[in-house]
């Protein structure tokens, strides 16, 4: 089960600075503080996420050989 998706941290921050400096903070379903930060830099909005990580997953992409 997923409880903390970035790119919904990210989506939901965006939407709550609207346009705004920030930083926003965003609490995930699971509980967790997600900082997003923002920058314009050469026409475009960078985000960048900051929170703790855990891994959950590992595995190998690609054909078998």
């Amino acid at each position: 089960m997923l409880f903390d998706a970035g790119s919904g941290a990210i989506a939901t921050a965006i939407h709550a600075a609207a346009g705004g400096p920030g930083p926003v903070v965003v609490r995930t379903a699971g509980g967790d503080d997600l900082t997003i930060a923002f920058r314009d830099h050469a026409g475009v909005r960078e985000a960048t996420l900051t929170g703790p990580v855990q891994r959950v997953f590992e595995g190998v992409w690609g054909s078998p050989s």
